[in-house]
């Protein structure tokens, strides 16, 4: 499993743990529901849809600190551009996500 690192949200929040606590929480909350939508926006092609969902992904996949995952969802994201199907390409950036927020949850435990 890939490890989070936390080295952009500690520069963001300027060390406030409670802060980070925060952003953590709202991240392990909007991500899982922002890809549950955009399987939905990836079954029905609607490529518009997909772009904006995958743009509105940026800076939490940015926050988890894997830097090949967020260029793993910059390349989606142009292929939704392009009106690019990107179903078989998404399933494992889902899989990364999914086991880097698992990571991030355990980590948040470990903020003191």
């Amino acid at each position: 499993m890939e490890k989070v690192d936390l080295s952009a949200l500690r520069d963001l929040t300027l060390g406030d743990t409670e802060f980070m606590k925060d952003l953590i929480e709202t991240i392990l909350k909007s991500v899982p529901k922002e890809l549950h939508l955009l399987e939905d926006k990836i079954a029905s092609a609607d490529f518009e849809s997909q772009a904006k969902i995958l743009h509105k992904l940026k800076p939490s996949v940015e926050y988890l600190g894997i830097h090949s995952l967020a260029i793993q969802r910059r390349k989606l994201h142009e292929k939704t551009s392009t009106k690019t199907p990107i179903f078989s390409d998404y399933s494992a950036f889902k899989s990364r996500v999914e086991n880097a927020l698992q990571n991030l949850a355990e980590q948040k435990e470990q903020i003191h």
